[in-house]
């Protein structure tokens, strides 16, 4: 394994800052715990529209060159997509990817109040 970012991986796992799979993945995204999303290269259509549907836009997606089988073979885990935890961890894997994400500017879950959810129904 001489990837720097399936060794990185392999880190992450061990600290407890990253999780994987769709249902986790999702979960902590309503939790607002995500920082940055990563999806293999052999992702389903399926998986990757539900994955986008689910973030929102609210955390950035990288698609790594990286199969499952790798993924299983450095971090232990045959997932598609992978959920990073920490904002450190995000902006490490970030810069080893050669992608450029500030978890710094995520957006916060908006304070919902009546009148908002009349605005956004048109109403």
């Amino acid at each position: 394994m001489n990837d720097p970012l399936l060794s990185f991986l392999g880190i992450a796992k061990k600290s407890g800052n990253i999780v994987f799979g769709m249902d986790p993945v999702k979960k902590d995204l309503l939790k607002y715990k995500i920082k940055l999303i990563l999806i293999t290269s052999d992702i389903s259509k399926n998986s990757l529209k539900e994955i986008q549907n689910a973030s929102s836009n609210r955390v950035k997606i990288i698609q790594i060159d990286s199969t499952k089988d790798e993924i299983n073979s450095a971090a232990g885990k045959y997932s598609a997509i992978i959920g990073i935890l920490d904002k450190n961890f995000a902006k490490k894997i970030s810069a080893l990817t050669g992608d450029t994400v500030n978890p710094e500017t995520e957006l916060k879950p908006k304070k919902s109040t009546r009148r908002n959810n009349l605005e956004e129904c048109g109403l």
